[in-house]
């Protein structure tokens, strides 16, 4: 029997109303995001915070 064990690493960017950020510039925050993600052993999830301009510990 074949067992494949599969882990996700994943970055979001939060938008703000606030804030009139593109939509690059979202996809730019994800990217850092899901890199961080992967740089602090895979497996995670890590949110780029559109107010506070920062990353959060996803729950």
């Amino acid at each position: 029997m074949l067992h494949l064990y599969v882990t996700l690493s994943s970055g979001v960017a939060e938008a703000s109303e606030e804030r009139d950020e593109t939509l690059y510039q979202l996809l730019n925050h994800a990217d850092k995001a899901l890199y961080r993600a992967k740089g602090e052993g895979r497996n995670q999830v890590n949110v780029f915070n559109g107010e506070k301009r920062e990353m959060i510990e996803a729950p």
